[in-house]
This record gives C-alpha cells, structure tokens and sequence, in this order.
C-alpha cells in the first residue's frame, strides 16, 4: 500500500457505464418513497425546529444533542429551508451521498478495467441496507468516509482530513477512520523516520481540525457535551433488558445479513460472511491493485469491535461499513478472477461475470409499490393528535420521529429515552415505565402494546386511574388522554 493509485482519465466508455449505474440508483430511490425509517424523522424535528428558530432541540429547552449526526442534520436543514420540504430534502440529500459513494466507488476500481469499476459501482449500488435507512445519516457516513480512503490512497492529506472531519460530524465513531488512516500513514513513512511520518500528518490533521473545531465550541457551549446522548440511552436499553441478548450488536451482523437475500433464496449469514472474509483476504494479498479495500475492511472490523465493546444493541443502520466493505470485497474478488491470467481468459471472465449477475439478482429488491408512508398509524396518530391536543401538551410514545415531527406544536416524551436523558438511569435498571411518573397528556400505544414501556405500564393502577382510551380508530395504534390531574410527585 506504500505507492499511490494511478489516475487515468475518464473515457467515454467510462461515463456512459457510469451513466447507467446512476439512473439504476435513481429508479431505486424512486421506488422506495416512502421507506423513511421512523429516527429519519428525529432529522427531519430537528431540521423543523431550526428553521423555525427554536434552535438545536427536539423540545423547547432542551441542553443535549439527541441528533446522532450533526452532519445529516445540517444538510437536511439547509437544503429543506431551500426547497420548502424537509421530507424531500431528506431523501435527496440521501440519494445524492449514495450516488456519490458510487461515483467514489467507480473512480478507485477505474486504473482495473471499466468492468471491474462497473462491478463495483453495481455492488454498492444494491445495498439492501441502504435502502431500509432513508433519511439517517448512513448514505453519508459512506461517501465521507470512502472518499477520505479515497484521497489518502491518492496522497492528499488535506482532502483527506476534510472528508474524515466529516466523517467524524456524521457519526462520532468516524474516529475511528482516523486514526486507521493516520496509523496507515505512519506505517508507510516509516523508513522515513517517526518524526518525518508525523510531521507529514500536520496538514490532515489541520484540515480536520477545521472542520470539527465549530462544532465542538457550539456543542461544548450549548450542550455541555461532545457526544450525542443517544448513545447512552442505547446502552441503557440493553443494560436493563430491554433486547434479548441475541438482539446485540454482534449477533445482528447475522440478521443485518439476512436483508441481503432479497429474493429469499435460502443463502444464510455465513455465506455473507464467507464472502466477506475471502473479499478482505483478497484486498489484503492484492493491496497494491486495491488499497482502498483493504482499509475499509480493516475500519469495518473495526467500527465492529468498538460497537460490540460499547453494548448497544441492534439497529440496521450500525452495519453500513461492513456492507460498503462487503460490496467492495466482492468486486476485489471479482477482479482477481477477470485479471487471473497475463491474457483474458474467456472461461473465467465468463464464471465471474455470472457469478456478479447472480450476486446482483439476489440482492436486489423486488420492485413493487410502496404505501405512501412506511408507518401509517404513526402519522394516523401525529394528525388526530394536531387535530385534537392543545400546544404545549406533552405526549409519550416508544417511536417518537414522526409524532414528533408530524405533530411540531407538543412536547415528546421518549420512553427509551433517546430524546429524554432523565429516563436513561431507569431504563438501565430495567424499569420500563419510568415515562408514566411524568404524568404526559397524551399517550400512544401500539395494538396490541409493546412488550417493553407499554405493557408495564398498562398493568399499572395509575394508568387506569389517570388515562382514558379515546376513540381515535387508528389501526396498529391507540391513544390515551390523561383525565386525572397529576400526582403531587409526578413530573
């Protein structure tokens, strides 16, 4: 990985297979418009309350960061406050970072053959996962981070630092990159000599820091805290109990796997796994045709290390960097059979090409309608909540994007505590019905209730004493209105 990748001029060939790799990426998008995840709203709040200067909050006064990604947040606030749609701005913002990881993907294959760069701008393409994340901040975490791998391998420190500033805006765990790359770099200056390798980092570093530098002021000065809060409340969850065991980080690479077989042909995690490993092995043995694969492996493995060390628990959107490395091993793979002798071998040429057909089949979604949105009884209850709550009223929910998002004017209670830190230290001792003690003025439920924060505190006599069904007749969810005052104690 010592020497740096060869840049060759695009040629027609080039744009055109490039072309159709894009307009395949557009009619995705297309066809998944209403798959925004429910934390995609959680942006979009955010993005709301800014614009209406209310400022960093997801309620009115609020002193911590509940938006896991600054990046995301301020990309879909700045093109929303330009279009007049945030939901729009949303999934553009979404679909422009995964088209440009594609574009990224295509330029780091290119000096290996229009065919190989094809291959791999088709894999990160179809990535099921990406498509189950609209709106969060995965797409970007992608692009930011290929592209500092990108312009490290090509030698530009400062490209490089600005896109792992980047990196590290999107999601705090970005770090990591870093220091990978800064590691990599040491190690191969180092017959230049320990002092002369970190002499070489000051420009990427500088550049870094002036990207990361405002954002560390303003959150050091409004939210007492680098790092969003999300994170401990995502502990807490699986500290008291909240998921099983087996929903973990580390078991769900298996079930973060199992979206890749879209058309349910029977492959099981380990052939994922199978393939992941053998694309690594590959990229390693072959690291000066594919440097960049190899780094992204290695910030996969680890980004997955840090994730199972931190106890936090399954959410689709924690895999991105093993599925851009999955995706990108594959295409290493296939590489190595289409150059596997000095002259082309048909035979060969022809196995892999149908081995990439069939990869590209099995994963990719099949194309059917979609409803308007992808939770209806939430934005059901967000309108009978703005038709019927008076502002200012606080509502609890377990899924608090689009409430909270659909219905701007009350406050949310987050009963898993994401956007309510004084409920963290309860959830991590196991007690799911913490929220109740808060008297809100709304409550929603799903039908039938979640096991965890709403079946406990349904068998509790204070719900029963306080709250009354209302007649809302929202499939899949149910709406409580509190018709007792509060209880001297309560919130």
């Amino acid at each position: 990985m010592g020497h740096p990748v060869a840049t060759r001029p695009l040629r027609p060939l080039d744009l055109a297979a490039l072309g159709v790799l894009l307009a395949l990426l557009a009619g995705l998008h297309a066809a998944q418009r209403g798959a925004m995840v429910d934390d995609a709203f959680i942006v979009l709040r955010y993005a709301h309350q800014l614009l209406t200067g209310e400022g960093w909050v997801f309620n009115p006064g609020d002193r911590f960061n509940a938006s896991t990604s600054p990046l995301n947040t301020l990309v879909v606030t700045l093109i929303g406050g330009a279009l007049g749609d945030l939901e729009l701005a949303a999934r553009i913002s979404f679909a422009a970072a995964h088209a440009g990881t594609v574009a990224i993907a295509f330029a780091l294959f290119r000096p290996r053959g229009v065919a190989t760069a094809s291959v791999a701008g088709l894999l990160v393409t179809l990535q099921p996962l990406l498509l189950r994340a609209v709106g969060l901040e995965t797409a970007l975490l992608q692009l930011s981070a290929l592209g500092s791998v990108a312009a490290h391998v090509r030698r530009r420190p400062r490209t490089t630092g600005v896109l792992l500033g980047l990196t590290c805006l999107c999601r705090a765990d970005g770090a990591l990159l870093a220091l990978l790359l800064a590691a990599h770099h040491s190690w191969r200056r180092r017959r230049d000599g320990a002092r002369r390798a970190a002499l070489d980092l000051v420009p990427m570093a500088a550049a870094g820091a002036a990207v990361l530098v405002p954002w560390a002021l303003y959150a050091s000065v409004a939210f007492d805290s680098l790092l969003p809060s999300t994170l401990a409340a995502k502990q807490a969850q699986m500290a008291g109990g909240v998921w099983p065991a087996e929903r973990g980080y580390a078991p769900g690479i298996a079930l973060s796997f199992g979206v890749l077989d879209a058309r349910g042909v029977g492959l099981q995690p380990w052939h994922w796994c199978t393939l992941l490993l053998g694309g690594a092995v590959v990229a390693v043995v072959r690291r000066r045709a594919h440097p960049g694969v190899a780094l992204v492996a290695a910030w996969a493995a680890a980004q997955a290390v840090a994730y199972t060390a931190l106890g936090v628990p399954f959410y689709y959107w924690y895999y991105a960097p093993l599925h851009l490395a999955l995706a990108l091993g594959a295409a290493t793979c296939f590489d190595a059979l289409w150059h596997a002798n000095a002259a082309p071998n048909r035979f060969m040429r022809t196995g892999a090409t149908a081995a990439v057909l069939g990869l590209a089949w099995v994963v990719a979604p099949s194309p059917r309608p979609h409803p308007p949105h992808r939770y209806p009884h939430y934005h059901a209850a967000a309108a009978w909540l703005r038709q019927n709550a008076p502002a200012g009223s606080t509502v609890a929910c377990a899924e608090i994007g689009v409430i909270g998002y659909r219905a701007p004017g009350l406050r949310v209670l987050d009963m898993f505590g994401l956007v309510s830190p004084a409920g963290v230290a309860r959830v991590r001792c196991g007690d799911t019905a913490w929220w109740l003690e808060a008297a809100p003025d709304y409550i929603v439920l799903h039908a039938p209730p979640w096991q965890h924060f709403e079946r406990p505190a349904l068998a509790t006599p204070a719900f029963a004493d306080r709250y009354q069904e209302r007649p809302a007749g929202i499939p899949g969810a149910r709406i409580f209105a509190r018709t007792a005052p509060a209880a001297p104690h309560d919130g």
